[in-house]
């Protein structure tokens, strides 16, 4: 599959592979590095698979 991968969106899915790795620390520090992940997350997501206009959300 990583294959027929386009160069560019091989590594976007390498970065969303390395995102776990990047959450770390204890408590509230945990917390706050999960929330920025996933927003790094969503963002990588975006850029690998598009969502078509019609089904994204309006405001």
């Amino acid at each position: 599959m990583l294959a027929a991968l386009p160069e560019a969106d091989y590594a976007v899915a390498v970065a969303i592979a390395a995102l776990p790795g990047q959450v770390r620390g204890y408590g509230h520090v945990k917390a706050a590095s999960a929330r920025e992940t996933e927003i790094r997350r969503a963002d990588l997501w975006a850029r690998l698979v598009p969502v078509p206009a019609s089904l994204r959300k309006a405001g």
